[in-house]
């Protein structure tokens, strides 16, 4: 028997990125074995047929290529939403759902699919020219002490960016090294966070090798003092890591504040477009779901 077995990466390019290992149903050989003799390849045709049949149950298919923005857009603003409301679903399992959607009223209701996608592009040329970020709507929508949450945020920003700036200045050219090596060696997407791995147990060692000499050149500092302060720079490249990291998952981290204070009204008309979007797919995926059920009866 074959065991069917799907990989997901959330991000196929960045070291420590989720990875959802599914597994399927096994698949039966003896019947495939059995018709091989007299009928080999319509018997390897029916196989491999059924196999990718299991494979793509097991992850996330976007039906058509020129859907894909589609439904990676949908599933950047919707899919927050159904977590927010509790849905148990993992990710994987909500996205699949929203690809699913999009098929379905792809092939039953063309114009519905075509008029989703005007109205998402609106929004988000809206966005887009006004600097805003969806996530910094939702957390309007669904937090009423944003300004208190904001107000943390930039106090921990302040606090961290001078650290954070000095461990990115000390570590930026090793750094563009290790990417610029694994862009030109990784066959494959998702080989290119191994290959930065890989290259930065060279790169970094020799690069604090090279920080430590020439800081004992210009200081003279003793063998104690150069472990401390190496230990430092480590620490703080550490440090520019995490916080950079934090800081570029910040929703509308600058432009939700101004907004808030001096364009109030345009910001809750966008905010009312959203409302909008999100009240259609609401309606289609209820219709979708009905479908479904009616489908099982």
């Amino acid at each position: 028997a074959l065991l069917p077995i799907g990989l997901y990466f959330e991000d196929r390019t960045r070291f420590q990125s989720e990875v959802i290992l599914s597994l399927g149903e096994p698949v039966a050989l003896a019947d495939y074995l059995a018709q091989s003799p007299t009928t080999p390849r319509e018997t390897v045709q029916a196989l491999t047929q059924r196999i990718q049949t299991e494979i793509e149950a097991l992850i996330q298919v976007v039906p058509e290529r020129e859907y894909e923005g589609l439904v990676l857009e949908l599933e950047r603003i919707y899919l927050p939403e159904l977590k927010a409301r509790g849905d148990p679903r993992h990710a994987l399992e909500l996205k699949r759902r929203v690809a699913a959607c999009v098929d379905n009223f792809r092939r039953t209701d063309p114009e519905r699919v075509v008029a989703v996608a005007r109205q998402l592009k609106h929004y988000l040329r809206t966005l887009h020219a006004l600097r805003l970020h969806d996530e910094a709507l939702r957390e309007i929508e669904s937090r009423g002490d944003w300004r208190r949450t904001h107000t943390r945020r930039w106090l921990l920003a302040v606090a961290g960016w001078p650290l954070a700036v000095l461990g990115g200045a000390l570590h930026w050219l090793p750094y563009e090294i290790c990417s610029w090596a694994a862009l030109r060696v990784a066959p494959h997407p998702t080989a290119i966070s191994s290959a930065r791995i890989v290259s930065g147990f060279a790169v970094f060692p020799a690069w604090w090798l090279a920080l430590a000499a020439a800081a004992w050149r210009v200081t003279g500092w003793s063998p104690a003092q150069m472990v401390v302060a190496m230990a430092s720079v480590i620490g703080s490249g550490m440090f520019a890591a995490v916080f950079l990291l934090w800081f570029d998952r910040q929703p509308g981290f600058v432009s939700l504040p101004v907004f808030a204070s001096s364009r109030r009204y345009r910001l809750l008309r966008v905010a009312l477009e959203r409302r909008e979007l999100i009240r259609i797919f609401d309606r289609a995926r209820e219709d979708f779901l009905a479908g479904e059920a009616e489908a099982r009866r």
